[in-house]
């Protein structure tokens, strides 16, 4: 760990994706790489950990740092699914009626019209070229992978506070 000479308090780096390195073509400057979810899209299929597995278990660590350098086009990818998940996170949090209506939440979540790079209103404009076509397969993954953790302690309420916990 390194330690910034000027405050003497310690500074710790983000993680960044191991999909950095991984050779595909790119939509808006993000890869477009094999998912391992049931969702239809452009990124064919795989069985082995995915950038989605990643942006899950990631997303604790790294949401606790004001800045993240992006080193590479799947950092860009890691930070919008993070915003992604955290859009998720805040929907549980309105969730009263158990693991299915949690369920019924992201799912709808993950079919809303989003704002894409390019629109006024996106959050990550500088970040992210604008699209040639737009790609739900991401988030849509995303949602899917998140509802299984919801419940592991038994009970049938959401928590979205136990969840974040969970990754």
């Amino acid at each position: 760990m390194r330690t910034d000479i000027e405050s003497c308090e310690p500074v710790r780096m983000a993680y960044h994706s191991s999909f950095n390195a991984t050779p595909s073509q790119l939509a808006c400057g993000c890869p477009i790489l094999s998912l391992r979810g049931r969702a239809r899209g452009p990124a064919g299929p795989t069985a082995d950990p995915d950038i989605v597995d990643e942006a899950l278990h990631l997303f604790r660590p790294n949401v606790f740092f004001k800045s993240f350098e992006v080193q590479g086009p799947a950092d860009r990818l890691l930070v919008y699914l993070s915003m992604h998940i955290a859009a998720c996170l805040e929907r549980l949090l309105d969730a009263k009626g158990g693991k299915e209506e949690a369920g019924r939440m992201l799912f709808m979540l993950a079919h809303e019209t989003v704002r894409v790079p390019g629109e006024a209103g996106f959050g990550l404009s500088g970040l992210m070229a604008p699209p040639t076509e737009k790609a739900e397969q991401g988030r849509r993954d995303t949602g899917w992978r998140r509802s299984p953790q919801l419940d592991k302690s038994g009970a049938n309420e959401p928590d979205a506070c136990n969840a974040l916990n969970e990754m």
